[in-house]
Formats: C-alpha cells, sequence, structure tokens
C-alpha cells in the first residue's frame, strides 16, 4: 500500500507542477498584450499633454500679446491727456486721484509717474521716504531712454526693500 500512496503523491505533485506550468504560459500572452496596451495608452498619453501644452502656450502667447496692446494703447491714451499737464503744474494732489481710477479700471497694480525736477506721483505707493527721487530709479531711466515711448523694465527691487 505505500507503494501506491508514493506514486500518487508523485503523480498528483507531477499534474500539480504541470498546471502551474501550463497556467506561466497562458498568462505570458496576456501579460504581454497588458504591457504592450500599457505602453501604447502611455505613449499617447504624453503625445495628448504635448499637444495640450503647446496648445496653451499659444494661447497664452496671444493672450500677452493682446494684453500688452491692450496695456500700451491705454498707457497711451492716459499720457496724451492734456489735463495731465496742467495737472502736473498744479499742485499734483489731483493726478494721484486720477491714477487710482486709472489703475482701478485697467487693472494695474500701480502707476507711477516721475517728474524731470525729481517729484514723484503714484496710484499705490503713499509711503515713499521724504527723500525719494524717481529719477535715480531703472523705470526713470528706462522711460526717459525711451523719448515718449512705453517702456517695460527688467524686474527691480522696490525702493521699500532696498
Amino acid at each position: 500500500m505505500k507503494g501506491v500512496i508514493d506514486i500518487r503523491k508523485k503523480s498528483s505533485s507531477i499534474h500539480h507542477i504541470a498546471k502551474k506550468i501550463l497556467i506561466i504560459i497562458a498568462a505570458i500572452p496576456i501579460l504581454m498584450f497588458s504591457l504592450f496596451t500599457f505602453f501604447a495608452k502611455v505613449d499617447d498619453v504624453e503625445k495628448r499633454v504635448d499637444e495640450i501644452a503647446e496648445l496653451n502656450l499659444k494661447n497664452f502667447e496671444i493672450f500677452m500679446e493682446n494684453f500688452d496692446k491692450n496695456v500700451r494703447s491705454n498707457l497711451n491714451m492716459f499720457s496724451e491727456l492734456n489735463s495731465i499737464q496742467e495737472i502736473l503744474e498744479s499742485d499734483g494732489e489731483e493726478i494721484e486721484e486720477i491714477f487710482h481710477s486709472f489703475g482701478k479700471n485697467y487693472f494695474y497694480k500701480s502707476i507711477d509717474l516721475g517728474t524731470a525736477d525729481g517729484r514723484m506721483y503714484s496710484s499705490y505707493y503713499n509711503d515713499l521716504p521724504d527723500d525719494y527721487d524717481p529719477r535715480i530709479r531703472p523705470w526713470y531711466y528706462d522711460g526717459v531712454k525711451g523719448r515718449g515711448e512705453i517702456s517695460v523694465t527688467s524686474p527691480y527691487r522696490y525702493i521699500l526693500n532696498d
């Protein structure tokens, strides 16, 4: 009897191993198909993300160009107002009101005006030191160099942060 049990155990063990091998053999094509599908989808997603990013960049570029044109148009309109010249010749309190109004209506954080005689008008900054001289600031140099053209400065530290 003992020999029969041993044969069954060996036969059962070989049968069990054969099942495992068949399962592995059957699983390999499924695994390969799954990996192929996964990497194909990843590639598709990457291509789509690149397309969307490129489209967003183009739209942002168009937005910035239009924004720049709008800003320049508004600033040209503002600088050509005859009343600004008249106000500059007076005490200047009225110009700050105009700056505040203009800044709120056209989404500017600040509109600043430095004059050749060193006066400073700002729509936002009212806490400037008494000895503040706009003529030594980068934006003033760029504005003078522009000879009437609108100029955009590189970033610089604000005077109160110096």
